[in-house]
């Protein structure tokens, strides 16, 4: 990415990543650290975007690997057993010793961060062909 089509998109979209992660984080230092890492992504990012829209996706997918990073690890955990490597919930909660109930409470609660902000992601892009899939959040 050249350092002009990189100031662009900083401008263009650096203050939705950073909203989009202090809405689902509700920590301005940890929403900081999201927004600065993937910029920095976005910098090192070797490759040309086809169009607009590859940039908001990519960014989009970007943001949303680190919010899940930066959920409280428990939250991440039951995330990363429940979703990427498909452990039932009694699963989860017997790779993580704790009670089934508390596990679908963690997952809830992650998702419903992760669906908030990925919500007023697609709301700040007016006009974006962004559309939350359903069924996964």
């Amino acid at each position: 990415m050249t350092g002009e089509a990189f100031a662009q998109a900083v401008q263009t979209y650096g203050d939705t990543v950073y909203r989009v992660a202090f809405h689902a984080l509700n920590n301005r230092e940890d929403a900081e650290d999201v927004m600065q890492t993937v910029m920095l992504k976005l910098f090192e990012y070797d490759k040309e975007f086809e169009s607009e829209a590859h940039l908001k996706h990519w960014l989009l997918r970007a943001e949303l690997l680190e919010a899940v990073m930066a959920l409280d690890p428990k939250y991440r955990l039951a995330i990363y057993l429940y979703y990427y490597e498909g452990l039932t919930v009694a699963e989860t909660a017997a790779a993580m010793r704790a009670n089934p109930s508390t596990v679908q409470t963690w997952l809830l609660r992650a998702r419903a961060r992760l669906r908030s902000a990925l919500d007023e992601k697609a709301e700040d892009q007016e006009g974006s062909v962004y559309v939350r899939p359903q069924g996964i959040l």
